[in-house]
């Protein structure tokens, strides 16, 4: 929220005593604030505080409401513009929650160093300084230069604001002056320049008090009028950018921060309650000014944008057609912010002269002081003008200070500060969890601050850059125009077109990458039986309804309850960015190569040659290693599979006659070889279907049972345990990542350009599942707590209903794996041992196909039997083999087809997030086997048992 009105930085309200309370807030020796309380430990700064006209709640939430009505609000349609419609929306939401939250933190880190100095206020800057010197020992040392870094990024950005004030003033004066006689925005800022100074000099705020309450009607009436513009106006017909450019991304934060985040005002409005208690309180005056504010920037931005799209100007007072409304709202507007000058630029003036500069000249006389006060006020009057006339981009400076010093200010610090309040209390959970919780805080901080800076001074940069290109043309035009003949007069308009002549004969044309990008491997698939939108759904989710969400409830048993619904919504949203990168990945080598389809091992080689030496290098060796994968996630599938069907037959069969579990394998074992001998997956396909009735059946009265029967007592483990977290991640990969059907469903559409969009069949599908699992997780982890099994059929209560199901499981599974053993037979007989008998000239080919089949039943087998662990099959399976397949492997290829691409920050920020992908699927991949093998290890103990 943008400090637009009468209030200052710290010392809130202006007017009668605004100075006093100023300094009384920085707890100056000798101030009524200051005086130390000896109460003992139930001291309560709240109950000290003597403000001399406190404001009640609705008073206070009528200041943080008129507070975010300023030229933040004006620019959020730009914002959506950088970010996409979608990506706005929800960014908004996010960032406001965050902000709000880290408010709460910054007021409470605030209460706690008054009650431990024992003083009923206490200044932000002195703040960090008392709570630094609470926290560990690295942190002590950095006290008092906190309190100089934290009065370095407040003076900073309020000198900024105040150069947004100027290119604020000066763009809308610029727009009504355009029609009557023409004059470059430096110009307009020129003539500012007098009258800033001026209202730079006044001493006291007093005097600009009574046009302060004119500029806060002027205001409003201002945006009503734009508001009004924006629901009656025709709106543009440029399609929707819905999800907007990560190269972008740090600009809309930069704005979004600068809009939401008042730290100095929300500490001066709660110092200044009448009853602060309230302020912080779920439903106080905080959540409930913040839910408003977001409110109208989500509602702003929507309208704003889809009315320009991508011709957003820096404010939306810009883009208002020509008219008398127009004007109107743009006088008052530019009066309210001319008067918002002069109270910015006060705060800076008064902490930089007060805090710093008059201590150092003690003995100096009223003449040389009040000398170099009226230096400092015009310097820095003139430095905020300079640097406005060298970067007249409002949107740019919005987004560089908002991301420079707010992200400081309202993350980093208040972090900081809890953290250190935290570190005295003994050891224990919510201690370590308030420390994780401030670790994300900060470092969200400083990503915002480091990336939004780096994108805006980039920005600036590239701005200067083209108006220095512009005014090079035009100085060259203006050459041109003096030798041009009188009977041949140069018209503006035909000197535009010549311009766009010139631009279209300067690019290249017929050019090999365009005629590339011509090619759509979509238009030229030719699908025999192709399916659509809804069929693929339904494939989707299907083929996601297995073993691996019966195995949720031991997920969430070895990760907690909550870090299990966190990571299960988190894998979701990781898994599925995955598959987009993948499928994406493989469109381009398609389209590289100009062929209508790829597999995924040949996709793979594509991408790699086109990356850097080293990796262009294994585009030979990656179709072997993906195949290599492939087969060993199938064949794991399979196993799986059989120690599934064995622990369930096991189950129903043991109260008439106990067995061990390898007794019910072996007998697998001759049906399960007969069933792989089957050459045709047509023989299969009636089979199948009734594979999917049987399962959606047998997860129904699962359901029932978990919802209806009695849950156990034990209590609940919501966090879980560091060592048994890669066995979840496994696990959670292994059921959500169906990386062979994704691929095969979305090769086989009618429609698949449908597939990928923000609301296509993939984003619908994984959101259906990743509810699903979440909800068979908890609820089946609250039905059994610690002694889930490795599938919840095996929970469920003795009974012939409870029997039906794991029998219906037992035999869609069955189906299944006919299905699942058909892949890796597929890929190792035409991809490797086809080939190489018939050229050899082998002639006994059907006979190999005959004991390649069997013997991958065996081995199925017989690691089956050597580890009949269900769980540890899934864990094992899922991070050795769907960390590369799913994670790794796309991040690399993706990150190879963006390499010869030009540098440039989005190439970088997609490197990144490449590199940070592969990171994950690595680590998930050595941690999750290196658990599961473990624990496979450990089930040979004599201390475990079946």
């Amino acid at each position: 929220m943008q400090r637009e009105s009468g209030e200052d930085l710290k010392g809130f309200p202006i007017g009668k005593g605004e100075t006093d309370s100023w300094r009384a807030h920085r707890s100056e020796a000798g101030s009524p604030t200051s005086r130390r309380v000896d109460l003992g430990d139930d001291y309560d700064p709240h109950e000290f505080r003597q403000v001399p006209n406190p404001t009640n709640d609705l008073e206070t939430l009528f200041h943080l409401l008129r507070l975010g009505l300023g030229t933040g609000i004006l620019a959020m349609p730009q914002a959506f513009a950088k970010a996409g419609l979608v990506t706005g929306i929800i960014s908004t939401i996010c960032v406001a929650a965050l902000v709000t939250h880290c408010l709460q933190v910054l007021i409470r880190a605030q209460y706690g160093a008054c009650k431990a100095q024992r003083v009923p206020l206490m200044s932000y800057p002195e703040a960090a300084r008392v709570t630094f010197n609470l926290g560990p020992k690295a942190l002590r040392p950095f006290g008092g230069p906190s309190a100089v870094a934290i009065d370095f990024f407040l003076i900073t950005y309020q000198l900024g604001v105040c150069c947004v004030y100027i290119v604020f003033v000066a763009d809308n004066v610029k727009k009504l002056c355009d029609p009557h006689f023409v004059a470059s925005v430096e110009m307009h800022m020129l003539f500012q320049l007098p009258v800033l100074i001026a209202l730079n000099m006044i001493p006291n705020l007093k005097m600009l008090a009574p046009f302060s309450g004119a500029a806060n009607l002027a205001t409003f009436t201002s945006l009503c009028i734009v508001i009004y513009f924006l629901l009656t106006m025709e709106r543009s017909t440029e399609p929707l950018d819905l999800w907007g450019s990560l190269a972008t991304f740090p600009l809309f934060f930069g704005t979004i921060v600068f809009a939401l985040t008042a730290v100095g005002v929300v500490v001066a409005v709660e110092n200044n309650m009448k009853t602060p208690k309230s302020f912080g309180r779920p439903c106080g005056v905080l959540h409930i000014g913040m839910g408003v504010v977001t409110t109208l920037f989500i509602a702003i931005g929507y309208i704003g944008y889809i009315f320009c799209v991508s011709e957003c100007r820096d404010v939306v007072t810009l883009d208002l057609p020509p008219g008398a409304p127009t004007t109107v709202a743009i006088i008052l507007y530019v009066f309210a912010i001319f008067i918002s000058y002069g109270l910015h630029c006060f705060v800076p003036v008064d902490m930089l002269w007060n805090e710093y500069i008059l201590p150092r000249m003690q003995g100096a006389s009223k003449a040389r002081l009040k000398c170099c006060e009226i230096s400092l006020r015009v310097g820095l009057g003139i430095l905020t003008f300079v640097v406005a006339v060298m970067v007249p981009r409002l949107g740019l400076f919005i987004s560089l200070f908002g991301a420079l010093c707010l992200s400081a200010l309202g993350f980093c610090f208040p972090a900081l500060m809890e953290t250190c309040l935290w570190y005295p209390r003994p050891p224990g959970t919510a201690r370590t969890l308030m420390f994780l919780k401030d670790s994300f805080l900060f470092v969200v901080g400083i990503i915002g601050l480091v990336s939004g800076t780096y994108s805006a001074l980039l920005g600036i940069i590239q701005d200067r850059q083209a108006r220095s290109i512009h005014r090079n043309m035009m100085d060259e035009k203006s050459e041109r125009l003096q030798l041009q003949p009188v009977s041949e007069p140069a018209t503006p308009r035909r000197e535009a077109d010549n311009d766009a002549n010139t631009d279209n004969d300067r690019r290249p044309q017929g050019t090999g990458e365009a005629e590339e990008t011509d090619y759509d491997p979509h238009d030229h698939r030719e699908l025999e039986n192709p399916t659509n939108n809804m069929e693929t759904l339904v494939h989707l989710l299907k083929c996601s309804l297995g073993t691996g969400i019966l195995a949720m409830p031991q997920a969430f048993a070895r990760a907690g309850l909550i870090t299990g619904i966190l990571g299960t919504v988190l894998g979701g949203i990781l898994v599925t960015h995955c598959l987009k990168v993948l499928l994406r990945s493989q469109y381009e080598a398609c389209r590289a190569r100009r062929v209508p389809q790829l597999a995924y091992p040949q996709a793979a080689a594509a991408a790699l040659s086109h990356g850097p030496g080293f990796l262009r290098r294994l585009s030979k060796p990656a179709p072997a290693l993906v195949d290599a994968f492939l087969v060993l996630y199938q064949l794991g599938i399979c196993c799986v599979y059989i120690v599934f069907i064995s622990d369930n037959l096991k189950k129903v069969v043991d109260p008439i006659r106990e067995l061990p579990v390898e007794v019910y394998t072996g007998a697998l074992l001759l049906p399960l070889v007969a069933f792989n001998l089957i050459p045709s997956l047509k023989l299969l396909a009636p089979f199948s279907a009734l594979a999917n009735v049987l399962i959606f059946l047998g997860l129904g009265i699962t359901l029932y049972f978990l919802l209806s029967g009695e849950r156990s007592p034990e209590p609940l483990d919501l966090w879980g345990s560091a060592a048994t977290f890669p066995l979840f991640f496994g696990t959670i990969l292994f059921a959500l990542t169906a990386v062979g059907v994704v691929i095969a469903v979305e090769n086989n559409m009618k429609t698949p350009k449908a597939f990928l969009k923000p609301c296509g069949v993939l984003n619908t599908g994984m959101l259906i599942i990743v509810v699903l699992y979440v909800a068979i997780g908890a609820v089946g982890y609250t039905y059994c707590v610690s002694k889930c099994s490795d599938s919840i059929t095996l929970d469920l209560p003795k009974g012939p209903l409870a029997a039906s199901v794991m029998i219906m499981f037992a035999v869609a599974i069955f189906i299944s794996y006919g299905l699942h053993c058909y892949v890796p037979v597929e890929v190792v007989w035409k991809g490797y041992l086809l080939p190489r008998l018939q050229q050899n000239g082998s002639q006994h080919i059907r006979l190999w196909e005959y004991g390649l089949r069997v013997v991958l039943c065996l081995l199925t087998f017989v690691l089956a039997v050597s580890v009949p662990r269900l769980g540890l099959f899934i864990s094992l399976f899922g991070a050795l083999c769907l960390s590369a397949l799913g994670i790794c492997f796309p991040a690399l290829m993706e990150a190879c087809q963006w390499y010869p691409k030009r540098a440039s920050v989005e190439r970088s920020l997609m490197f990144l997030k490449d590199a940070f992908l592969f990171v994950v699927g690595l680590i998930g991949l050595v941690a999750g086997t290196y658990t599961a093998l473990v624990s496979i290890v450990r089930s040979f103990g004599p201390a475990t048992t079946d």
